[in-house]
């Protein structure tokens, strides 16, 4: 018989008995087993834990021994368990520029510095947000760039980026080089973008706006 005592409470398994011999062996960490082996026993002493969370492991534990589920399964089962959790977490956390978004626009940008642009934002915190994070990463490479917000009133505000412009410029050679650059980058980064001609948006310079988090099934 083999028992494993989790800090207030043991855990018995039923598993088939071995020759004791006298023999102890000790580790430290969060939780350490401490292997007696004058009675077979097992020890595990975890620190920090309240009494919930020790009775919550063992349960894990029992129903480990009691299936006799391999340890490398269950542990491969735990990290992707964590992954999806991990995913499902991010997915419902607002939109941040990551290192590598950072370092894709600041290759692709840094050649265009001192260029004037606003970039606009629905009124909602998330847009908002994601939006001084943009800002704030074209200003560090040398840009002149400032946020504004627009009020959508008569409809839906747009999803992910949207870049509007003059309708006499739907040709990109018309447009200027270091906005088509900015499209770019923004593309690569897996940002979702779109584009929409306006008659009423200035010729020269696009309009860029960030719009809600897109769904679910779509780039950020």
């Amino acid at each position: 018989m083999v028992r494993v005592t989790l800090l207030f409470v043991i855990f018995a398994a039923s598993l088939p008995a071995q020759n004791a011999t006298e023999s102890t062996a000790k580790t430290s960490g969060p939780c350490s087993p401490a292997v007696s082996g004058n009675q077979n026993e097992i020890k595990i002493t975890c620190n920090g834990i309240s009494k919930d969370q020790a009775e919550q492991y063992l349960k894990i534990l029992n129903t480990i021994a009691q299936n006799q589920l391999p340890a490398d399964r269950v542990l491969r089962t735990l990290e992707d368990i964590k992954n999806g959790v991990n995913r499902c977490t991010s997915a419902a956390l607002g939109r941040r520029l990551t290192d590598k978004q950072r370092q894709i626009m600041s290759d692709a940008l840094t050649r265009y510095s001192n260029t004037e642009l606003e970039i606009w934002t629905t009124s909602d915190a998330e847009s908002s947000l994601f939006t001084s994070d943009l800002v704030s990463e074209l200003n560090s490479i040398g840009w002149k760039v400032t946020q504004r917000t627009q009020i959508y009133v008569n409809g839906p505000p747009p999803e992910g980026i949207l870049v509007e412009v003059n309708k006499e410029q739907n040709d990109s050679h018309l447009v200027p080089n270091a906005f088509v650059a900015l499209a770019n980058a923004l593309s690569d980064c897996g940002l979702a973008i779109s584009a929409r001609y306006e008659s009423s948006t200035p010729s020269g310079v696009p309009k860029f706006i960030v719009g809600m988090k897109p769904s679910s099934n779509a780039p950020n």
